[in-house]
């Protein structure tokens, strides 16, 4: 029998490997406020403010992301602002997944009792998922906490995400310093895998943010997404890569 060309045998074995680095998705969301003009938060696009009426649309110049941001005006007090779905956007019922990421860039002036938090909720505020963000000067995942790293400074944007394992009712918090240019998440150390209380994702209808007590807190570009399976691609593919080889050699 004529051997397989080396070619074809690295694509046949490749093609499923590099499959399992392909997350199952189940559905993704994101709100970036480039529909809304400057000005007031509150009553437009179904945006209610809950709790002081300082957030305000406007596009961010320093240090910048070059698009519109939201944030409070006023330093004092937290401020609180929620929406509903509908209108131009909608979450839709995020249950029956096995693992829901929520995130945000925000720009965090830091310090004392300041915050920004995000998190989904019923009309009533009495479902919610699990609340992340910044808490003063550190990250914050329900009720634990973790310093900022040293590399996080007072006005850096910094994305935000969570996970939550839908299952085992764990999450798990990563961040990215956008100022930085970092192009990778890093795991938050001490907020991994932290137990929340149990999940009901068919009841959640609604954002919510929160930020206090310094002015000028900005956060942008909200994300929601429910996934069937978070894989480890790159182990699987070091591995793949690995038994590859071994083929190789044993066929020269």
């Amino acid at each position: 029998m004529k051997p397989t060309p080396r070619r074809h045998l690295l694509a046949a074995l490749l093609l499923p490997i590099l499959c399992l680095g392909q997350t199952a998705r189940a559905a993704t969301f994101t709100y970036d406020f480039e529909n809304l003009s400057n000005g007031a938060l509150g009553g437009f696009d179904n945006w209610v403010n809950e709790g002081g009426a300082n957030y305000i649309v406007s596009t961010d110049i320093l240090p910048g992301n070059g698009t519109q941001v939201v944030g409070n005006v006023n330093f004092g007090g937290s401020q609180f602002v929620k929406r509903t779905n509908g209108g131009s956007f909608d979450f839709g019922d995020l249950s029956g997944s096995n693992f829901l990421t929520l995130g945000f860039d925000g720009r965090f002036v830091g310090g004392g009792s300041d915050q920004i938090h995000f998190k989904l909720r019923n009309a009533a505020n009495s479902v919610v998922s699990p609340i992340f963000g910044f808490e003063g000067d550190s990250f914050m995942l329900g009720d634990s906490d973790a310093s900022l790293p040293g590399t996080i400074n007072a006005n850096d944007w910094v994305s935000i995400q969570m996970t939550v394992d839908m299952n085992l009712n764990t999450a798990s918090l990563f961040y990215k310093n956008l100022t930085d240019g970092d192009t990778g998440f890093t795991a938050v150390a001490g907020l991994q895998n932290i137990s929340v209380p149990v999940q009901n994702p068919s009841v959640w209808t609604e954002m919510s943010l929160r930020t206090g007590d310094y002015a000028n807190n900005m956060v942008d570009n909200l994300y929601i997404a429910t996934f069937d399976a978070v894989p480890e691609p790159s182990r699987a593919i070091f591995a793949a890569l690995g038994f590859v080889g071994l083929i190789l050699r044993r066929r020269r």
